[in-house]
Order: structure tokens, then sequence, then C-alpha cells
């Protein structure tokens, strides 16, 4: 079968400088306001702001602000075409192909043939070349507590790299994005993002007028169609609130029937014993009552070994009185049922064999093991909903957790905002079916979980 991924809307180095920029190309000396709706200010160094109109010029040292619910574009003597979402604060260096974004949103379309650009963003750089991409930052503010960077590609390649971190940087291709802290030392790997939602939805597209890269667009929209209808792109309602963007989705054909020896061992009907033919009956005597034996405590499970699904109740429920150690034990309405702790590949194997039973093509395609090489406490279950936010407590634990579901990940009543406080890591994962959050949950800021990890997903 197709290796699956799921799909949703969302409401660069000296080498890779070198190909970025190979294409010689006029530097952006001034830009041209083609648009303004309601609060644009031009800033020039200075001088008092002022508001902007159509065929204002933009040169090195104006920088550009739009207010709330407004947005702006500027196209260059190239044709390269900046638009400027609500609340952002943009400029340029003339003499340079380097455009500064430092918060908000943006979108920019480079031309065929007009050269690269590179787009500087609190602190990280994308270097692109004929592409037509959309970002958005934002930094730390005492009115926002959780900065972060998102990136997305509608057409072309771009390559996002840490400025001072050697050999750091990320393809991103067309339909595909990343998200990630502005403190991150790393960049995660990107996911597929539905570009025709996208270009549906998005006042950057639809509140202008011609883009000039909508055939390209138009392409790449066609392309993920087919994807979508063989298969090889299937719909969900993820949402993503990790401190990156990968999210991993298994292979429905690696569903999880094992049952343990011990779980065999109490399920089994006990034989009946074959009675030994006697010459004399013997008589019976009178039976004598038998105390009632002590209870045994039962044993607390071992902590390793392949997780065993949590089988009651169906879907199991996290809620705000759920507690969970990653010791690793859960429990909901005084009911604790145990997991496995994953000691990283080199003790117990691949991560995929070691959760879903066994490393299917998707996976490996997929690089799910490769992103899960450290250790973690695991739970998994028939099915799961996320109602509320668990107290986790990582004494004598991991600091990394995973929440697993056979049959599907949801959302429910009354949900609230989600942090996953104490932990470093979280892995959610399905193993056959979807993952599906809704608007009963949120997150006090998009970058509220430090990981989420669920497959190839487009948001």
């Amino acid at each position: 079968m197709s290796p699956r991924a799921a799909i949703r809307t969302v409401s660069f180095l000296s080498v890779i400088l070198g190909s970025a920029m190979s294409v010689p190309a006029a530097q952006l000396k001034e830009a041209q306001v083609t648009q303004v709706v309601k609060d644009v200010k031009l800033l020039p160094t200075g001088a008092a702001a002022r508001p902007a109109t159509v065929n204002d010029e933009v040169r090195d040292g104006i920088a550009v602000r739009t207010g709330m619910d407004s947005r702006s574009e500027l196209k260059f003597t190239d044709q390269t075409l900046a638009r400027l979402g609500a609340n952002t604060l943009f400029s340029f260096s003339e003499g340079t192909r380097n455009l500064n974004l430092q918060d908000g949103a943006m979108l920019l379309r480079v031309p065929k043939g007009a050269g690269g650009a590179k787009i500087n963003s609190s602190a990280v750089t994308a270097a692109i070349t004929g592409t037509t991409v959309m970002l958005e930052t934002h930094a730390v503010t005492k009115k926002n507590k959780n900065s972060y960077y998102k990136f997305i590609v509608l057409e072309g390649t771009a390559r996002l790299y840490l400025p001072g971190r050697l050999g750091e940087s990320t393809l991103v291709k067309a339909g595909q994005m990343i998200i990630m802290r502005l403190d991150s030392k790393t960049i995660p790997e990107p996911v597929d993002v539905d570009i025709q939602k996208i270009t549906q939805s998005s006042l950057l597209i639809t509140g202008f007028g011609p883009l000039g890269s909508e055939t390209l667009i138009a392409f790449e929209r066609t392309r993920q169609n087919e994807q979508k209808n063989s298969g090889q792109l299937i719909e969900t309602n993820l949402v993503i609130y990790g401190g990156g963007t990968n999210v991993v989705l298994a292979d429905p054909n690696t569903v999880d029937v094992a049952v343990s020896a011990e779980s065999n061992a109490a399920t089994s009907p006990t034989p009946t014993p074959t009675p030994t033919p006697t010459a004399t009956p013997t008589p019976t005597p009178t039976p004598t009552p038998t105390p009632t034996p002590t209870p045994t405590p039962s044993a607390t499970p071992a902590k390793f070994g392949t997780p065993i699904p949590i089988t009651s109740p169906v879907p199991y429920l996290i809620t705000s009185g759920t507690t969970i150690t990653t010791d690793p034990s859960i429990t909901t309405n005084g009911v604790t049922n145990f997991g496995k702790i994953y000691r990283g590949p080199e003790t117990d194997g691949p991560a995929s064999a070691w959760a879903f039973g066994s490393t299917s093509t998707f996976d490996t395609a997929s690089g799910f093991d490769s992103q899960i090489n450290t250790s973690g406490a695991a739970f998994k279950f028939t099915s799961l909903q996320l109602a509320g936010d668990p107290t986790i407590s990582t004494a004598n634990g991991e600091i990394n957790l995973g929440l697993i579901a056979v049959n599907g990940i949801t959302s429910g009543s009354p949900g609230g905002p989600l942090t996953f406080s104490g932990i470093r890591g979280l892995l959610l994962a399905t193993q056959n079916g979807p993952i599906d959050l809704g608007s009963e949950i949120s997150s006090p800021g998009c970058m509220t979980l430090p990981f989420t990890r669920v497959a190839s997903v487009l948001i």
C-alpha cells in the first residue's frame, strides 16, 4: 500500500548561498507601494512616520509598518513582489538583495530569472530564487511569551539556515512548511501543507490582484491533488502545537495485534483434569470451609519491553484530572495503568518496530526512526481523546513522553489550553487512524509543546 501522509489547513552557508544566488541579478534599489489597506505607514530613518499611499517609493532606510487588520503590497523594479500582512514591520537593504522581516507576516514572490534573495527574520534566514513563499515571525514581547517562525513554499524551493551555525540548514520544497522556535538550535524537517486551501483562504493571496506565479502554484496544487486522489496524502484536522513541525502517522498495515505472554496466560481457560478411575468409590468427606485468602497485591509491570495497548476505556480520556508519571504510569478517575520506557535504538531497536510491531516502508521513507533517537516514556491506547491538560511528573522517570494510539487521537470537551508542562519532548502518533484535534483544545501560544511529531502532515 502506498505511504500515506496527513493534511490540514492552517488559519542558508557559503555553498548554499552560492547555489541560491548563482543567477546574476540586479540589486534591489527601490520599491513602489502598489496597494494600501487601512493603516500602513512609512518609517524613514531620522524622520517622523507618515501614512503610505499608492505609488510611494520605498528605499533603503525606510521601513514599512502595517497596523491591525491592515496590509500592503510593494513591487520592486525586477518585478519582485512583497505582500505584508497585519502588524508587520518590513525593510530592505539597498544595493543588495537582502529583505528584512522584523515581525509579522509576509508573502514574497521572486520571478524566475530575477535572481535570488535573502529574507532575514529574527534568528532565521531564508535563501530563495524564482520562488513564491510565505513566512511569519514573532519575537518575544511582554504580551507574547512564545516566539516562533513559520515558513511555507507555494512553488519553487527555498533553504532555511541559522546564521553562525555551520551546516545547519534545511531545504523546503513546494507544498512544504516549517515551524520552529526562534531560540531553536536546529531546524526541524518540513511537513506538507495544503496549497489549495492556503491559496483560497489567505488574505496575502485573495486580498490582492494577480500574483504572477499563479500558473506555477496551480501546477503544484494539481500535483498535491493527484497525491490525495491516489491515497498518498489524506486529510486530517491535525493541529501542531510543538516547537517542530514533524508529525508521524504510521502505516495502517502495521496494526499491533500482539498480546503479551502474561495476558495470554491470564485469559486462557484452565484445562479440566481427567479423573483417575478407582476400584472402590471413596466416600466424599464433609468439606471444611476454606478461609478466604488474603489478596496478593498486583505486581507493577516491568518498565521495559514493547508497549501493550490500554484497552479500557475506549477512547481513553486524558483530562485535567489525569496524572502522568514518566516512571511510567497514567491515572485517570482513580484507575492507574502503566506504560513502557523506550531506551533508545541501541537498546530497544528502531522506534517504529518498538511502538508499532514492525517498520513499514512509510516509516523508512518518512524518516520516523531517525527522528526518535533518545529515550522516553510511552503509553499506548486502543484510541485516545485529549480533553484537558494533564499533570506530569518526571521524578525518577524520563523527560520525553509518547502518547500512541492504535485507532486514532481526537480532542474532546471541556478541552482548554494544553501545555504538557514539565517534559522536554512530546510524541503523538497513531498506528491505524487519524489525528483529529479540534477547537475544544487550544494553546497559550503557538509553541507551547516543545516537540509534537506525527509524520508528514498537510497543515
